[in-house]
């Protein structure tokens, strides 16, 4: 029995369905709900209908609801359908539009909330919705198509059908509890409830306007709502399916070249009517314009048409393709390859062909999918900068906005921005001198006339209207380019605005370039990563026992007080003169410079880009990639040219050490009053304490056949992780030291010093004053010599042999004048003559004298001669001496 009569309620529900779907009638009502985008919002417009037991009985448990609806201006949110059955079950059934997301209210559950449901968001553009609800099954079709479907949450249940329904509001309470910003500001009609699933393909053809399809539960053309301060008129279903063509004209005289490109950065194109009815609204609408548009000439508006590639084959100005419509006047075009653009006359909705360099007024496309953006306004959600190219006010353009802001000319010819749902003008364009008006597409200065964001009355600020998005950089001009070439050093901006403030840091309020940034937190103190590279030895010293060296040192830091701005990839970031004065930089000091002879090269301070930047925010007026002061490092790079003393120097090889075994070898960074480098082998002195970051560099040991080292990294890339380890020696040639035997023609001991010694040994004794001329004036020849020689050669033990032999030299001569002293007291004697052939002569003996001993007398002392003892000196005496002297001298040299 029960079967039977579910079958045959089943049976009845169908035979009313399809009568219901028979239905169609091919007009409808359209209501009006707060469409005039100039009043303020209301809580009092709505539609209202209230549901009794005694028309539905039932509870629904499965439903549709449909609807179709033109917006035209976004509040807190779109208000489709509110359905409340109790004060505290007001969310019954609520379906809204939140920017590009639907959302879904089911017994007073956010039923839609794990469901990503998509929707158009164009404002002035008709959509139809249509929504399956079967729960916990979930469906949303958009325009006929399906465009979300899911799992609903919560607990379902049937819903009564004893409550009110409201469009264009929100229930906060049953009947009641409305707000004004929670209302709905657009055009809305068939409002459809039926208590099943419809199907897709009637949904489909709602939507495209072939049915109109009334509800079983509720219609708005069957049941009679309750409209409320809503203005209400029947329209043809087939007028909504159909999307009118809508322009502006811009009622200035312009050339051809700025026409195109004030629509292109309006995002929109040069418009050209493709139909009659289109054509003869454009003419109407040039009738409030003939003033500034026409003058005396019988031209009035250009058209969005060329010849100029091939006289005769006139194309579109955007897309490049023939025309598919025209509207010539009779004889026209008729001025051959001279005349290759297009304009409407004056007199009648007419063609005719001008020269492209003459000035008209001209007429934009309103494409309503596409927007501009207004950025500055610090607006929460990027949703709300949007604005549209709309039509006039006070006989000019105006900017609408999809959240109740406008820009417009006032009768003072002045830009205005005003805040329609708070009623009050926000701020007025700068003016600029030009002679024809400035609109506010591109950057401009605003002056604020009531306080908002953080701005004060009578402030200057920089407000942006463009169709750029995030993933551009916005020139001055309002054009788009990529984002990646700000600052590129080219100008890629027709303007060149986008190499203008390239600045690469942004400084943090109460920036103190004296005071070093903190570490990882703000407790820790700062590390510093250095890296030192050896480019050459300049010079090696032998006279002064120095070596030159130019050095290379890369500081790297992280400085947290610090943003970045527009970095390149694998580039050197370098910021301006005036940044480098105003942030802090470290110090690199070398305790061990000999005299203080260190010589700057070379100083550059760079940024490196280590991460990614900030995601662009849509409220940036300059439209700059920021970069966290984690994603950029800085680096300081020094050359110096220093003279260091050489520890140790052996012909042939040099060995140089830098490293912590000396205290004078360490390389100190002036940083933090805290040491986080690892501890040195040896404590500081107090006056070191100050200092952070200690780092000990070694070279090793470079002989004159080494080959040269392979460096660990490239200088200009830090290093990803501190080391305490020495980091391994750069790329230096090895400085080749001469070998030793060239040396030995400038600096070996030459027998040219003992010539005049052995020379004076044969001066005769009876000539004293050559004999002290000559001898005096040796010495002080040689005595210059050895000083002369002496202070150019290094103080090494090899050097010190050469002094030696010097000294030996000098002795000698002063032995001579000695000498020469000597035999100047003796009696000269006889110079000893050539050998004769021998004579034999006996001398008397005479006897001894009184008082003598004949053996005293035997044995007297026989007393030398000048000659004699001359002569003894120099066969004996400084042959010997010579030669031993040599011999010690060369066994010692070369042992």
């Amino acid at each position: 029995m029960t079967t039977g009569v579910l079958l045959q309620v089943l049976m009845l529900m169908q035979v009313l369905l399809d009568t219901c779907l028979a239905d169609d009638t091919r007009e409808t009502k359209v209501f009006s709900l707060q469409t005039d985008v100039w009043t303020v919002p209301r809580s009092d417009v709505y539609l209202r209908y209230n549901l009794t037991e005694e028309e539905h009985p039932a509870p629904l448990t499965t439903f549709t609801i449909c609807y179709r609806f033109n917006i035209q201006q976004f509040r807190d949110g779109v208000y489709f359908f509110s359905y409340a059955t109790a004060d505290d079950v007001d969310n019954a059934v609520l379906i809204y539009q939140r920017e590009e997301t639907m959302n879904l209210y089911y017994n007073d559950v956010e039923a839609s909330v794990k469901m990503t449901l998509t929707v158009d968001d164009t404002l002035g553009a008709w959509h139809h919705h249509c929504h399956h609800v079967d729960f916990p099954q979930y469906r949303l079709y958009v325009d006929g198509r399906l465009s979300g479907h899911g799992q609903m949450v919560g607990e379902g249940g049937p819903l009564p059908m004893n409550g009110t329904v409201y469009i264009g509001q929100e229930q906060d309470a049953l009947a009641g509890g409305l707000d004004a910003m929670q209302s709905t500001s657009a055009y809305i009609t068939q409002i459809n409830v039926w208590d099943s699933i419809v199907s897709e393909a009637n949904i489909a053809a709602m939507a495209s306007c072939s049915a109109n399809l009334l509800g079983n539960v509720l219609s708005t053309d069957v049941q009679d709502w309750e409209v409320v301060n809503a203005q209400v008129e029947v329209r043809p279903i087939t007028a909504l399916c159909q999307q009118e063509v809508e322009f502006v004209i811009v009622p200035e005289k312009w050339h051809l070249q700025p026409s195109v490109e004030f629509c292109r950065i309006a995002n929109s194109e040069l418009f050209i009517p493709e139909g009659d009815e289109v054509n003869e609204r454009l003419f109407n609408e040039t009738r409030q314009f003939l003033e500034q548009c026409s003058g005396k000439s019988y031209r009035l508006l250009r058209v969005g048409a060329t010849d100029a590639a091939s006289d005769g084959s006139w194309l579109k100005f955007i897309t490049n393709t023939p025309l598919t419509y025209t509207a010539w006047a009779p004889g026209e075009p008729n001025d051959g390859h001279k005349s290759n653009c297009v304009v409407m006359k004056k007199s009648l909705s007419k063609w005719g062909d001008v020269a492209c360099k003459d000035e008209y007024c001209f007429s934009c496309l309103k494409n309503k999918s596409k927007y501009l953006q207004v950025r500055g306004l610090c607006q929460h959600k990027e949703h709300h900068t949007r604005f549209l190219l709309d039509g006039y006010v006070n006989s000019n353009l105006f900017f609408r906005g999809y959240y109740g802001h406008a820009i417009f000319m006032s009768e003072s010819n002045r830009w205005l921005l005003r805040d329609v749902l708070a009623n009050v003008t926000l701020a007025m364009m700068a003016k600029r001198r030009t002679l024809t008006t400035d609109y506010p597409l591109g950057r401009h200065d605003w002056e604020v006339l009531s306080p908002f964001c953080q701005y004060l009355e009578e402030e200057r600020v920089q407000l942006s209207l463009s169709s750029c998005s995030t993933q551009h950089f916005m020139c001055s001009d309002g054009s788009c380019v990529a984002r990646h070439v700000r600052c590129n050093l080219l100008n890629d901006c027709v303007d060149g605005s986008d190499e203008e403030n390239c600045g690469l840091l942004e400084f943090s309020q109460g920036y103190h370039g004296h005071r070093p940034p903190p570490g990882v937190t703000f407790q820790d103190p700062l590390t510093i990563t250095p890296v030192v590279n050896i480019i050459r030895f300049s010079n090696v010293d032998d006279i002064n026992l120095a070596l030159y060296v130019e050095l290379e040192i890369i500081l790297y830091w992280t400085d947290r007080n610090l943003k970045y701005k527009n970095l390149k990839p694998d580039a050197e970031n370098k910021p301006s003169k005036d940044e480098v004065k105003k942030v802090w930089i470290p110090e690199a000091e070398f305790m061990n410079v000999k005299d203080g002879r260190l010589q700057e090269l070379k100083k550059t301070v760079f940024v490196l880009r280590i991460g990614n930047p900030n995601p662009p925010h849509f409220n940036d007026v300059k439209m700059d990639t920021v970069y966290p002061a984690s994603s950029g490092r800085l680096n300081a790079t020094v050359e110096y040219n220093g003279l260091r003393n050489l520890p140790k120097y052996t012909v042939g090889s040099l060995t140089a050490r830098l490293d912590h075994s000396d205290a004078n070898d360490v390389l100190e960074l002036l940083t933090l009053p805290t040491l986080s480098s690892p501890p040195l082998p040896h404590p500081l002195p107090p006056s070191l304490t100050t200092y952070h970051t200690l780092y000990h560099t070694s070279l090793t040991t470079y002989h004159t056949s080494s080959p040269p080292t392979t460096p660990s990294s490239s200088p200009s890339s830090p290093p990803t992780t501190p080391s305490t380890t020495p980091p391994p020696p750069p790329t230096i040639p090895p400085h080749h030291l001469p070998h030793p035997l060239p040396h030995l023609p400038h600096h070996l001991p030459h027998p040219l010093p003992h010539l005049p010694t052995t020379y004076h040994t044969h001066l005769s004794a009876t000539t004293p004053q050559v004999r002290a001329i000559m001898t005096l004036t040796t010495l002080l020849v040689l005595y210059t010599l050895f000083n002369q020689v002496s202070s150019a050669l290094p103080d090494t033990a090899y050097i010190k042999m050469i002094d030696l032999y010097f000294f030996f030299c000098i002795s000698l001569i002063f032995s001579l004048i000695v000498l020469h002293i000597v035999v100047e007291n003796l009696p000269p004697g006889t110079p000893p003559a050539t050998p004769t052939p021998a004579t034999i002569k006996v001398a008397p003996v005479n006897p001894p004298q009184p008082g003598h001993s004949r053996l005293l007398t035997n044995y007297r002392l026989r007393v030398p001669t000048a000659h004699g003892l001359m002569h003894s000196v120099r066969r004996y005496c400084f042959p010997v001496v010579l030669v031993v002297f040599n011999l010690v001298f060369w066994l010692m040299l070369f042992t």
